[in-house]
């Protein structure tokens, strides 16, 4: 996979009453970036759970007690950083023989 790259949409001309030729008419670009172009920092529970292969239910129950959210408005965030706290805490460190 190489870099991440933009992509665009052609040009297309707004609507208006006078026509699409008429000087009211306005042109817009719409340029999008592939979402892998910018890092996460937060994930919802959802994502979160599935990060760390667990079901909804049993990160709600065993897991989001632990962690510090983000709120916003009805929205509930996890930052990444938390859940690699959460997994250095709670790692056991596996016995040498």
């Amino acid at each position: 996979m190489g870099a991440p790259r933009a992509t665009s949409l052609d040009t297309t001309k707004a609507a208006s009453r006078r026509g699409p030729g008429s000087a009211s008419a306005r042109t817009f670009r719409v340029v999008s970036v592939e979402a892998a172009s910018v890092p996460r920092i937060a994930m919802s529970k959802q994502e979160a759970a599935s990060a760390l292969g667990v079901s909804i239910d049993f990160f709600d129950e065993h897991i989001v007690g632990d962690l510090r959210m983000v709120r916003v408005g009805r929205r509930r965030l996890v930052p990444i950083a938390e859940l690699e706290r959460w997994l250095d805490t709670h790692a056991d460190r596996a016995a040498i023989p």
